[in-house]
């Protein structure tokens, strides 16, 4: 698991991580589940030609898409404290 900046963290302090542990043989669920709802699209927004593209200079890309992340089977995530 990654934070989402470097100055946060994902366990709540400084001290505690997870541990995310595989999926078993007789499981297709896993601790976390994501859901892609809608595929990530790419629009770009730039001249047409590759001559007005290179004098312009200016790019602008619009991702989108939609997803959700949910809890699937308990066992398979422990949070670990330090003591």
């Amino acid at each position: 698991m990654t934070a989402s900046s470097p100055g946060s963290t994902v366990s709540g302090d400084d001290t505690s991580y997870y541990l995310l542990c595989q999926e078993v043989d007789t499981s297709d669920l896993g601790a976390l589940v994501w859901i892609n709802r809608e595929p990530v699209t790419i629009q770009a927004f730039t001249p047409s030609d590759q001559v007005a593209l290179a004098e312009a200079r200016v790019f602008e890309w619009l991702a989108q898409g939609r997803g959700v992340a949910g809890y699937g089977l308990p066992y398979f995530l422990f949070k670990c404290k330090a003591s």
